[in-house]
């Protein structure tokens, strides 16, 4: 296939119209499944409303309501762009703001902090990035597209830290 992000999905009905869910996603080839720290799986869906409100974070939100549980909304037109190292960093950001029980959207300093270095040793320990010229490529391809909640030179140097 063509397409850089393929996505296997369950339907489901929101409002009356049929919108697919996804328990596991390939972004550049690369199967990625996202646990909650609840145990839920953790589904990433292509809900309009949702791939705008990600648009507008860089690509990417996780999510929680009461209704459907902790989701992850993707723009898969965005993450298509990106090169893959920052397609994987954006994924396993937001992956992490359901995963570390730290909660979902308040976008604290800390939370992002958190989320940052765990989507960096995520990819570390399934070998994306194996050198601070990995790390470099990650970083500077996440700052061209805006993903991830938007990065500063303060935030990379933070981010460093964690590897």
């Amino acid at each position: 296939m063509n397409m850089k992000v393929i996505i296997l999905f369950l339907l489901v009905s929101i409002n009356s119209k049929v919108y697919a869910e996804y328990p596991q996603i390939y972004v550049h080839g690369v199967p990625i499944s996202c646990t909650a720290s609840n145990g839920q799986t953790v589904f990433f869906y292509d809900h309009p409303a949702a791939a705008q409100a990600a648009r507008q974070l860089g690509g990417a939100r996780a999510d929680f309501t009461p209704q459907y549980g902790y989701t992850i909304a993707l723009d898969p037109q965005l993450m298509n762009n990106l090169p893959f190292l920052g397609a994987i960093f954006v994924v396993y950001h937001e992956c992490a703001h359901v995963a570390l029980p730290m909660g979902v959207g308040l976008m604290s300093p800390s939370q992002e902090r958190n989320a940052d270095c765990y989507a960096i040793q995520a990819m570390r320990n399934h070998g994306y990035i194996n050198s601070w010229e990995d790390f470099n490529q990650a970083m500077s391809a996440v700052i061209v597209s805006g993903g991830a909640h938007f990065m500063s030179q303060q935030r990379i140097n933070a981010i460093a830290q964690c590897l």
